[in-house]
């Protein structure tokens, strides 16, 4: 297995600091007994994960997350909790490029507190590992589309949402927006249609009758490339909003910046409202 990280660590300075012991056993199990591990790939392509380490490294965080890996002699295990804390990392990372500050890594009740313009912010971080049974895109009409991808994409947000929610209802304090952050890696959700199917799902999720009480104000849906979708709820499905930025129109000079437009989610084809 050609390894850009273990061929050259020094290359990648932050990727070694916290993850290459990590990386060196993955790679190590994985040559001895290969496994379906998704974290152990961050061994050939650590350029992203160096650049991301980097940006936050200021805040003096990564630590405390990397902490929670624990000791995992499975690479299965060991793999998936990686995962979980690349996730924390890409939230971390996102919530800094949105302009939060005095962001804390918690352990009870949420993932991090933060603060943007003066709101204070409790956040969960959640990742979902699974992978759609369907990637068939190409030749559908819309229907067939949506009768290939709405219960999918249902089933897919599910339970990482009602679990935050139901962790949530512990937290009640006046003057604190509650935000659940759901980060994804597969590549069916880059598809702009089914991108935008994935926004409607994710609306109705949010007003599903199981929901008994709402216990969060906002939702970031985080995808592998650009700035996801962000929600903000309010008393009905007409009256949440999504504002999304998918970095799908930015050439190879775009400085990371964010610019999100609101998606209209009641249009059968993803659009833009005016």
């Amino acid at each position: 297995m050609e390894n850009n990280f273990l061929n050259n660590p020094d290359q990648f300075p932050l990727v070694n600091k916290y993850f290459g012991t990590f990386l060196r056993m993955l790679v190590e199990h994985f040559e001895s007994t290969p496994f379906e591990g998704r974290f152990i790939l961050t061994a050939s392509y650590t350029t992203m994960l160096e650049d991301r380490l980097s940006r936050i490294e200021r805040l003096g965080l990564t630590n405390a997350i990397i902490k929670e890996v624990g000791n995992h002699k499975n690479p299965k295990d060991l793999d998936k909790r990686l995962l979980d804390a690349w996730a924390e990392l890409r939230a971390l990372d996102q919530l800094q490029v949105e302009g939060f500050s005095n962001i804390q890594k918690v352990t009870e009740t949420a993932d991090f507190y933060a603060q943007q313009n003066g709101q204070q912010y409790a956040i969960q971080v959640t990742r979902n590992n699974s992978k759609l049974e369907s990637s068939d895109v190409f030749g559908a009409t819309i229907d067939e589309l949506h009768e290939r991808f709405d219960d999918l994409l249902w089933n897919f947000f599910w339970d990482r949402l009602f679990e935050k929610n139901g962790n949530f209802k512990k937290l009640h304090e006046d003057g604190i927006i509650r935000v659940i952050v759901i980060v994804t890696s597969d590549e069916t959700l880059q598809d702009p249609m089914v991108r935008h199917f994935a926004c409607q799902q994710i609306r109705n999720l949010i007003f599903d009758p199981a929901f008994v009480q709402i216990n969060f104000e906002e939702l970031y849906w985080l995808p592998d490339l650009g700035h996801g979708a962000w929600f903000k709820l309010g008393g009905s499905p007409k009256e949440t909003h999504c504002f999304a930025d998918w970095h799908d129109e930015f050439g190879r000079d775009w400085d990371g910046s964010v610019y999100r437009r609101e998606v209209d989610l009641d249009s059968p084809i993803n659009h833009w409202k005016e």
